[in-house]
């Protein structure tokens, strides 16, 4: 029970933070954005162990470019992107690098490979949320932007995954992560759909169809969560760190997001929402 109180506590902290990023201006929440990178960036460096930190510094550099050129397009108001080859390859790139991650991990090896793959692993979703809010998002008194909904629809399936999981959970599903249950699966995506009804029944002026959006989160943020243990193990770590209770590192808190915000960026440039 102290396990369980101590996740959904600390997984709170993020969703109310988001919150805390969409209560002044646009400028408020890139800041964020980009601290949440960089840690999440200093915890990725440590995991993946560069032998020539040469790599790490280029790796940075470019991840920052992204990230600042995402943002400004953000800030400017630029945040529908039609379907193209150049708008569905970060999606596609995405795609290989988790691939990867589960088939042949082998491939991440070297720090050539390491490079590309913590830019396209952790920078390129971090660049892509800056798509999900738009700047006018911000003039919303009830302070609902679709990112923060995004982080609570996270939360509630890691939430009552680990509820359901810990009161009928019987059936593993997975041996990269053993407390894993099938039915703790069922039980997140049961919940993540009912909020998205509620929402897309109550506030029907966000961005985007939300029971479709909630079906992409209740199936793709467990992946994601799955995705960076088969990282942690490829590199013998068992948390990426311990600075939050519960959870390890903020990436350890971010995984399901790195997913999610890449699946919610190819839903609305397919859709041209």
């Amino acid at each position: 029970m102290s396990n369980f109180l101590t996740r959904a506590i600390s997984g709170l902290f993020y969703v109310l933070l988001i919150a805390f990023m969409s209560l002044y201006n646009p400028t408020i929440f890139m800041i964020g954005l980009s601290i949440l990178f960089i840690l999440c960036f200093w915890e990725l460096y440590k995991i993946l162990q560069f032998e020539n930190n040469i790599y790490a510094i280029i790796t940075f550099i470019i991840s920052g470019y992204l990230i600042y050129s995402y943002a400004s397009n953000f800030y400017f108001g630029q945040n529908f992107y039609p379907l193209s080859i150049t708008t569905i390859l970060p999606s596609i790139l995405f795609l290989i690098v988790n691939v990867i991650i589960f088939k042949r991990p082998q491939e991440i090896a070297f720090d050539s490979s390491k490079l590309i793959f913590f830019i396209v692993y952790l920078a390129l979703p971090f660049s892509l949320s800056f798509t999900i809010n738009k700047v006018n998002d911000f003039n919303n008194q009830l302070l609902i932007t679709p990112l923060f909904i995004i982080f609570l629809l996270i939360w509630f399936s890691d939430t009552f995954a680990y509820i359901t999981g810990s009161l009928i959970g019987k059936t593993k599903f997975t041996s990269i992560s053993k407390n894993k249950t099938l039915e703790g699966l069922i039980g997140g995506f049961i919940s993540v759909l009912i909020l998205g009804i509620i929402i897309e029944k109550n506030f029907p002026n966000l961005r985007g169809n939300w029971i479709i959006i909630s079906i992409l989160v209740g199936i793709f943020a467990p992946i994601g969560d799955l995705a960076e243990s088969k990282i942690k193990r490829i590199f013998n770590v068992k948390d990426s760190s311990n600075f939050i209770p519960g959870h390890g590192g903020f990436l350890d808190r971010l995984d399901s997001f790195l997913m999610v915000s890449v699946i919610i960026y190819t839903y609305f440039i397919i859709f041209n929402i």
